[in-house]
Parts: structure tokens; sequence; C-alpha cells
């Protein structure tokens, strides 16, 4: 049986905003910089963490499912933006094949196509 991971201690701290009032157990973990407690339950949930996945046999199951999400992301081509209107051209955003790099490209409104301009760049 796998055991239960480390519970964060509770300390009762009265609070109350905008006419409402409550307890808030857990505010001992606010602040802008960790307390040696808060340390010590990270360190314990780290623990914990890497114990479960030996008792269950996955240790390497981390690294795998990174490898395969990474893969997928350079795999898969993604598509363009939704166009936005400014002025007289729809803009998008495409990634560039190669680079990474997201390309800032431009096109007509369908609106400003006529049959006429549609054939006058097919015949050229």
């Amino acid at each position: 049986p796998l055991e239960l991971g480390p519970s964060a201690p509770q300390t009762p701290h009265s609070r109350s905003a905008y006419g409402h009032a409550w307890v808030d157990e857990y505010s001992w973990m606010e602040g802008a910089r960790p307390s040696a407690d808060m340390s010590q339950l990270l360190s314990q949930e780290v623990a914990h963490y890497r114990r479960t996945l030996q008792q269950l046999g996955v240790t390497g199951l981390k690294q795998k499912l990174m490898r395969e999400m990474e893969g997928a992301w350079e795999e898969a081509e993604q598509p363009p933006s939704p166009p936005e209107v400014w002025g007289a051209y729809l803009y998008y955003t495409q990634d560039d094949e190669g680079g990474g790099v997201a390309l800032l490209r431009r096109r007509a409104p369908p609106a400003a196509h006529s049959s006429n301009k549609q054939q006058q760049l097919e015949d050229q």
C-alpha cells in the first residue's frame, strides 16, 4: 500500500474583507519568502513523490513523458492565428517553417476580391 503524503499543518487565522469573515488554516504559507516550515514541507513532499514513483516502478516516467511532449510540440505544425482587420488588410501570424519564428502576414479581405481580380491573378 502507498503511504499518504505529508500534510501541511493548520494554523487557524481569522480574516475578513468586504463584510465577510472566515478562518484561513493555511495563512502561514503566505509571504514573499518561503519560511523554514514551508521549505521543510516542500522537501517532505518531494521525498514522498520520489518514494511513490519508486514503489510504483515508474521512476523514469517523468522523463519519458517530458520527451514525448517535447517531441509532439516540435512536430506539431501551428495553424495561423485568426486574422484581425487593420485598415484595408487582414493580418495574422504564422510560424516560420524552419526557424520557430512567428511571421506577421497580411492579405486582402475576401470582400475586396472580385472575380475580375482573381482572374487577373490567375492569368499572370
